[in-house]
């Protein structure tokens, strides 16, 4: 398998979790963690400007959505980002904890 090929198999993988990981954030939270974030950033162990970009347009995007105004969708995104940043300073350690975040008691406490 060539290189081209294997990094089209991580990609998929990746986008297909993304997919996975989306949806039970919307069922269990009413919100989505952006799919770009995980698609772009498979093949990396952390969180690069454009992986915090991601996370962050697609929890705004859900807070809007959900009827939050646009200071505090931005306030409540911001902790959010922060908190599994540092929880899960390794992208990859994110990835596999991902339930885990769905229902993490510090992440619902950010408002």
């Amino acid at each position: 398998m060539g290189l081209h090929e294997k990094f089209s198999d991580d990609l998929s993988d990746a986008a297909l979790t993304s997919v996975t990981l989306s949806k039970t954030f919307t069922m269990k939270k009413g919100a989505i963690l952006s799919i770009l974030t995980f698609t772009l950033t498979a093949c990396q162990n952390t969180w690069d400007s454009e992986a915090r970009h991601l996370f962050h347009q697609g929890c705004m995007e859900s807070a809007k959505e959900s009827g939050k105004s646009e200071e505090a969708a931005k306030s409540m995104c911001d902790c959010r980002l922060e908190k599994v940043m540092k929880k899960y300073p390794n992208f990859n350690d994110a990835m596999e904890h991902a339930d885990d975040m769905m229902n993490d008691p510090e992440l619902k406490g950010c408002k």
